[in-house]
């Protein structure tokens, strides 16, 4: 005995630091976070476009479009949010430019913010006067109409003074909607001409000739102030910062998935290696069985002719039967490591399905940023700059803005936005998939297979065919799940036993075949479990044999007989029951029953359990 562990050892080791090596190059393999890239990239694109929704508001509050400044306050809990997000994002980024972008952006709020501060009250004393400089030229009007039908002999004085106050209006009014320096000096030297004659034309018409004249200093002076707020708001790089953000994130990304990448190629390597050790014990062992079976017929030829050699053979028999026994061992472990090479093997082929349509969806929603959106961006972007210059026409600022309404409607016409948001959500459920392929492989070839937890049998099934995938490539799926209580159970090894089952039944059925999964309760204590197919069915005089160890009707170094044999022992430790009904030509059913209390023997072993025609 202490000669077999010791001989054991060695091998134990070899296994475990084998499967610790394939579970670091996965861990490391599998280290890049490709959520937290779509994230930031998201965050940073929100960041640009409340900016810029920011900026159009100030330019709306600027030329009185805003009613009031409700909308210059509402995006900086926005802005200040988004900037948490991504510190939060980008706490464990290694790359030097983090931090100071980050510092750089929340300083250009801070400092966009006092502006807006600024420009809301420099711009409020602006529109005040802009409201009530005409109100002052009406009153003064008034007041010059009134005076002259007491003096006629001052009426010409009075209506020329009248008129050059509405000829002074008209071009401040002008140069509000259309600002340049000239002009700004023309006014205030024809506004300061109008301050001496309000002495010289009575109180009535001084003082409203007095009101506008401060009215439209004030204009003059504010529209020069605002103007320079305005340009340092529009100026913030709030844009420019998070650009340089997301180049930083995009640098550490992707030298942490070249990093990733490296470790992959290195998995795919180290899988080769397995399987190829896995097939060279394969072979070591069907020369071990060939031996086993070379010495019994020398040990039956020799006890019928050499009664004097029966107790060394009998000695050497005994031998070879512990050897056998060590080997079945082995041979149940090789099965398990031909599983999990299985699903090493298929991983890549489940994954690149979801990569390619969720680049398939972010390649059109760049073709529609290239296409309508940027027109329209750029349509956008030239009618402000037209607006913002003085010396444009009406009739190109018309044209322009015609232009820009045509592009809407086009957009309004085609939607853009709906489909760009769909295609979005189908990347987001290509992300969740191989999410889940990823998180249902880490679940199957969990080490810890004796773990016992309650787990819903459909939960298992639906685990198990993720990863049976590549297997069932053609053929048809049927599931008929009725409501089952969960049972208490070891969940790997009950994915073992369906990965088995299914396999086998893909096998039997070839291309386009027809596989029916079924769940139901038996009994309030037990939950059946039905794997059927329409196959080529089990021959009458090979069915007593299939749960038989090392017995199998595949060629040899195809199968290893050790498949049903561990399916009925995991059954039989959780205290169930399997068997299976068969037609050749019709096709194959296996029945599997467990308690739903753990370690209960099944007392559906001597009674009917309400059956479901294989052929139906």
């Amino acid at each position: 005995m202490s000669t077999r562990i010791t001989r054991l050892v060695p091998s134990a080791v070899a296994a475990v630091v084998l499967i610790g090596v394939l579970a670091a190059l996965y861990a490391k393999s599998s280290a890049v976070d490709v959520e937290k890239r779509s994230r930031v990239e998201g965050y940073v694109r929100q960041l640009k476009q409340v900016d810029a929704e920011w900026n159009v508001d100030v330019l709306k509050s600027r030329m009185g479009i805003n009613a009031n400044y409700d909308p210059l306050v509402s995006p900086l809990p926005k802005l200040r949010t988004l900037r948490a997000k991504l510190a939060h994002e980008l706490a464990g980024v290694t790359d030097p430019e983090i931090a100071p972008a980050l510092a750089a952006v929340g300083a250009t709020i801070d400092h966009k913010t006092d502006l807006i501060e600024r420009f809301k009250s420099e711009n409020a004393i602006l529109r005040n006067s802009l409201r009530y400089a005409p109100t002052a030229v009406s009153e003064l009007d008034a007041r010059i109409d009134a005076a002259t039908r007491a003096d006629p002999a001052r009426a010409a004085l009075l209506n020329a003074l009248g008129n050059r106050a509405d000829e002074t209006l008209t071009g401040i009014l002008r140069y509000n909607l259309f600002p340049d320096r000239s002009t700004a000096a023309t006014l205030a030297t024809e506004v300061a001409t109008l301050v001496p004659l309000a002495a010289g034309v009575g109180d009535d018409v001084g003082d409203s000739l007095t009101n506008f004249v401060r009215h439209a200093q004030v204009i003059l002076a504010q529209r020069e102030v605002g103007d320079a707020v305005l340009g340092n708001i529009l100026a913030a790089p709030i844009d420019a910062d998070a650009d340089r953000l997301g180049s930083a994130f995009d640098r550490d990304f992707t030298v942490s998935l070249e990093k990733s990448n490296r470790y992959r190629h290195l998995l795919l390597a180290y899988a080769s290696l397995l399987l190829a050790l896995l097939a060279y014990v394969g072979y070591r062992l069907v020369r071990s069985f060939r031996v086993i079976a070379r010495v019994n017929h020398e040990l039956k030829d020799a006890n019928e002719s050499l009664e004097r050699r029966v107790h060394q053979r009998t000695e050497e028999l005994s031998r070879a039967l512990d050897d056998l026994k060590e080997s079945e061992s082995q041979l149940v472990q090789n099965e398990k490591m031909a599983s999990l090479g299985q699903m090493v093997a298929g991983v890549a082929h489940e994954i690149n399905t979801p990569l390619a349509y969720v680049r398939s969806s972010l390649e059109t929603v760049q073709t529609h940023f290239d296409g309508f959106v940027r027109e329209f961006v750029g349509a956008m972007t030239r009618l402000v700059d037209l607006m913002r210059s003085p010396e444009t026409p009406d009739t190109e600022i018309s044209d322009q803005f015609e232009t820009a309404v045509a592009i809407r409607d086009r957009l309004d016409e085609i939607p853009v936005a709906d489909e760009i948001a769909s295609l979005l959500k189908d990347g987001v459920h290509g992300v969740d998939e191989i999410s889940g392929i990823v998180v249902n492989l880490k679940d199957f070839s969990r080490r810890d297979r004796s773990q016992m937890s309650r787990c819903a049998i459909e939960d298992c099934l639906a685990s198990t065919l993720q990863i049976a995938k590549p297997v069932l490539a053609g053929r048809h799926l049927r599931r008929l799940f009725a409501p089952t209580t969960p049972i208490q159970c070891a969940p790997s090894r009950i994915n073992q036993i369906f990965l088995n089952l299914i396999t086998n039944a893909a096998q039997a059925t070839g291309e386009e075949g027809l596989i029916t999964l079924v769940t139901r309760m038996a009994d309030a204590q037990h939950v059946v479990v039905e794997v059927m197919d329409n196959g080529s069915g089990i021959p009458d005089d090979v069915l007593p044999k299939i749960f038989d160890p090392f017995f199998t009707t595949k060629s040899v170094g195809e199968g290893t007989g050790l498949g049903l044999s561990i399916v009925y022992k995991i059954v039989e430790q959780h205290g169930g029951s399997i068997r299976v009904h068969s037609r050749p030509g019709v096709g194959t059913k296996f029945t599997v029953v467990f308690p739903v209390a753990s370690g209960e023997s099944s007392a559906l072993d001597s009674q009917p359990v309400p059956e479901i025609d294989i052929a139906a």
